[in-house]
């Protein structure tokens, strides 16, 4: 992309819009820098597995909570045959 300029003040201007763009753009990349840093960082991964580890164990319990509630049903539908 060539850009045609007429006078050296256009020059100028172009040249501070790219410097402020660039700027921006490494602003842009700290503040990723930061929010993947508090992403990873430790204390936040063990709340994470926590969290994964007490999904988990709720589920197994209710798994065997239906499992459990399912063969008292049947034995009590045995019985009453």
């Amino acid at each position: 992309m060539k850009n045609k300029y007429s006078s050296f003040d256009e020059i100028d201007r172009q040249l501070q819009i790219l410097k402020l763009k660039r700027k921006i753009d490494m602003e842009y990349v700290k503040l990723n820098a930061q929010s993947i840093k508090k992403t990873f960082h430790r204390p936040n991964l063990a709340q994470k597995a926590e969290i994964v580890i007490q999904r988990l164990a709720l589920t197994f319990v209710l798994k065997k909570l239906v499992t459990w509630r399912s063969k008292q049903k049947r034995k009590k539908l045995e019985l009453q045959a």
